[in-house]
């Protein structure tokens, strides 16, 4: 099904809403309002070593070791780290269930959300980031570094799961038990919308 053309920075060819994009690989990867929701987790920010994607890589990498069912790991961005991810993608043998996506329309993002199992930001420094807090306003849980202001954002246990900085292990563990299944308080998560309204 073709829906409207649009362009997007960072494509060369017009994208349609509701195609797939298809991988290298062969995997199916949905940019529209139709993508169904895969088993997995979504990484958006810049690829940059603060941000943690490589700890993020290496955490999926284990993960996939230790499941039988496919998983599906979706990063937006870029940045510095892109190449070096590319590679261990590869490396890893990774290639049918990692994705890099360049970055998105702010509008597409709750789309991406609402796909996924969860949203996950292992950074090692961090502000306030609003990533999480437009997650929690669409009620998908999160895993995050327990750093900067992070804190104060997810309620660990509650609206996700709050982990040590460059740590693959504990990663990995939250993952797993995201997988495993996590009921998030839709409480909680109201809060985190109304603070995304305060600072939208």
């Amino acid at each position: 099904i073709q829906g409207a053309e649009t362009h997007r920075p960072g494509y060369e060819q017009p994208v349609y809403y509701w195609d797939p994009v298809i991988a290298p690989s062969g995997a199916q990867f949905y940019t529209g309002d139709a993508f169904p929701a895969w088993r997995g987790s979504l990484f958006i920010g810049a690829l940059k070593p603060l941000k943690g994607p490589d700890t993020l890589l290496q955490a999926f990498r284990a993960l996939v070791a230790r499941e039988s069912r496919p998983l599906q790991l979706v990063m937006i961005g870029t940045g510095e780290l892109k190449a070096e991810l590319l590679a261990d993608i590869e490396r890893f043998g990774l290639g049918a269930q990692v994705r890099l996506q360049p970055p998105v329309l702010h509008a597409e993002i709750p789309r991406w959300m609402g796909a996924c199992d969860c949203l996950v930001l292992p950074s090692i420094i961090e502000g306030y980031p609003n990533v999480l807090v437009e997650a929690l306003a669409a009620e998908r849980p999160v895993i995050a570094s327990a750093v900067g202001g992070i804190p104060e954002i997810v309620v660990d246990g509650a609206t996700g799961i709050l982990v040590p900085p460059s740590a693959v292990p504990p990663l990995t563990a939250a993952m797993a038990r995201m997988l495993a299944g996590f009921t998030i308080d839709t409480r909680q998560a109201a809060a985190g919308r109304r603070r995304w309204e305060d600072v939208a």
